[in-house]
């Protein structure tokens, strides 16, 4: 094929292109609400699903970042002094996926428990404190979701200095397996409305 073929070729292609482009602007300038709608519909079918996703991910940063929102209390052992409490909770303090640790000494312990229980008289007859240190332990917001808590609950577990470590964080899971299911929804809603424009741009 010589120069002058593919010459004549592409400006006859460029042509056919302007020619196209033309066209397509006149046909628009004469139905400029066709157009106007048109444009709306692919505007709103593109914004949706990113505003759903930009509203979805703020609403896991924020559960995440909620006091308490997956809260484990280890319940020290009653041979566990004041002081190696305190260590525990130093050293606790320092992982990488611990955010805070509070440390409730056994009278202070024993203090909120007749606050809020009501038997502060009955526990006052008590020779012995039956209450134990607490530690109350903050996840980093990197490990708060159901599973990762779930894992730094069995490590804390196994500390010589733990009795009991608790977990109660059921409407935590719920919330992650709601934002789950938008989070399916917002892609299903996604694919369907590019579709959708798909459409009505072959249609236009």
């Amino acid at each position: 094929m010589s120069k002058l073929d593919i010459a004549t070729r592409s400006h006859v292609l460029l042509l056919r292109h302007l020619q196209v482009f033309f066209y397509s602007l006149g046909q628009l300038s004469r139905q400029p609400l066709s157009l106007f709608m048109t444009a709306a519909v692919i505007g709103i079918a593109l914004a949706l699903p990113t505003g759903l996703h930009v509203l979805l991910q703020n609403a896991q940063q924020i559960s995440g970042g909620w006091d308490g929102a997956a809260q484990i209390s280890l319940f020290l052992k009653k041979s566990v002094s004041d002081k190696q409490a305190k260590a525990l909770a130093r050293k606790l303090s320092q992982r990488n996926n611990i955010a805070n640790v509070d440390y409730l000494s056994r009278e202070q312990a024993l203090k909120e428990f007749q606050q809020q229980s009501g038997f502060g008289d009955a526990l006052k007859a008590l020779k012995k404190n039956p209450l134990p240190s607490v530690l109350i332990i903050q996840p980093a917001l990197a490990n708060s979701q159901p599973q990762q808590t779930a894992i730094l609950l069995e490590d804390l577990r196994k500390n010589s200095k733990v009795d009991i470590a608790q977990l109660d964080m059921q409407w935590v899971k719920r919330l992650y397996a709601i934002m789950d299911i938008v989070r399916r929804g917002v892609i299903v809603l996604a694919a369907l409305l590019a579709l959708a424009v798909l459409l009505v741009v072959g249609n236009t």
